[in-house]
């Protein structure tokens, strides 16, 4: 993951819209694909979505 781009994309505390895309997944293979996949549901404390305020 390249931080320098991901902080131009959002900071912290930043406002959303709904059905807004926060990340995009990409893989070099379809096992690497799978693995991302799988690994989210068993961390989903990754991103933290709350209301503002």
């Amino acid at each position: 993951m390249d931080n320098r781009r991901l902080t131009r994309l959002a900071k912290v505390g930043d406002a959303i819209t709904a059905r807004q895309s926060l990340a995009t997944l990409f893989a070099d293979s379809p096992g690497e694909l799978d693995y991302a996949h799988d690994y989210y549901p068993r961390n989903r404390d990754l991103f933290e979505i709350g209301n503002s305020g």
